[in-house]
């Protein structure tokens, strides 16, 4: 690391500018491996999660939306995520990630949890900055809070709506998340599987092999918001000369059924659900609109099993024709 490099990162730190420090990271991962999705950078940021965390992701999420899109095709990510030259950038990024952005977040966590609520420890870090309009806010520190939690260096203390952390001993031994290399894109399991067959059929199936440009692109992001303040988005968009054709949504058990671990218990719960259902109507309806009176597939919701994949394959091939 250059010595101006290292030097902006130790000021940025004692300026508790974490939110900067997170962006530039993040923009060296977009750099050398642009993931699909939120959980690489999450994971090359922090690390891999730590049991009992609930909802990790959101440093991840905030910086990957802040990211510039990446042209790179499936196939060259995929590439990257392999190269060992690669692994060792982004094991590096890891490292300057511990030492300049999760250690000295940790360590003012827990010298000044007990005297701040959540979410003013959240603006104390600059970690606000990075929060998304619309998304619920203070997420961050509220998952670094849960891994000080899951490793039993401070205890939630709820008073009112008011959110505290108290320190269970007298140090902070924080020891940082296990560093794994992501194996994959980013994405579901299903999302992964669709987009395999999907490729497989681009390169062997009859119907490609036309004088036609075909091209697939993930997470494709649909222009029309329908007063949400988030973006709605597809898995999969096929391409046929740079024109959208169509679009594909691998849709889990969530979906169709109220699923504790995705929408939350009870009311909450069940309103998660018809709001997911409610955004899937729409996203069908305009499909229609974007790939000119083309359906919007959807399959799922298992993928592990031959016969189900399978029955993906049927389903992408009736499709298309």
């Amino acid at each position: 690391m250059k010595k101006n490099i290292k030097a902006w990162l130790k000021r940025m730190a004692a300026a508790r500018r974490f939110d900067k420090i997170a962006l530039y990271l993040g923009s060296l991962i977009n750099y050398w491996c642009p993931f699909y999705t939120r959980a690489g950078y999450n994971d090359i940021l922090i690390g891999t999660p730590d049991s009992g965390v609930q909802h990790p992701g959101y440093l991840g999420w905030n910086v990957f939306d802040r990211m510039p899109k990446s042209s790179l095709s499936v196939k060259e990510r995929r590439q990257l995520i392999k190269n060992p030259r690669i692994q060792k950038k982004l094991k590096r990024i890891y490292r300057r990630s511990q030492k300049y952005l999760i250690k000295p977040m940790m360590i003012i966590m827990f010298e000044k949890g007990d005297e701040m609520f959540q979410a003013e420890m959240n603006r104390y870090l600059n970690l606000d900055k990075l929060d998304i309009v619309g998304r619920q806010p203070d997420r961050v520190a509220a998952e670094l809070f849960a891994r000080l939690r899951a490793q039993k260096i401070m205890e939630k203390y709820k008073p009112g709506r008011n959110v505290f952390h108290i320190k269970k001993g007298p140090r902070m031994d924080y020891t940082p998340s296990v560093f794994t290399i992501p194996t994959t894109l980013g994405f579901s399991k299903g999302h992964e599987v669709t987009l395999r067959i999907l490729e497989g059929l681009v390169e062997t199936l009859p119907f490609f092999h036309d004088c036609n440009k075909w091209t697939i692109t993930n997470e494709h992001r649909n222009p029309h918001k329908h007063d949400y303040t988030g973006w709605m988005s597809y898995d999969i968009a096929l391409w046929k000369n740079d024109v959208l054709w169509g679009l594909i949504e691998f849709d889990g058990k969530q979906h169709y059924e109220q699923v504790d671990i995705f929408h939350g218990k009870g009311k909450k719960g069940n309103e998660k659900f018809r709001s997911l259902q409610k955004k899937d109507k729409i996203k069908d309806a305009d499909a229609l609109l974007l790939c000119n009176d083309k359906k919007c597939l959807r399959v799922g919701p298992e993928c592990g099993a031959g016969t189900a994949q399978a029955r993906i394959k049927a389903q992408i091939v009736d499709w298309l024709e």
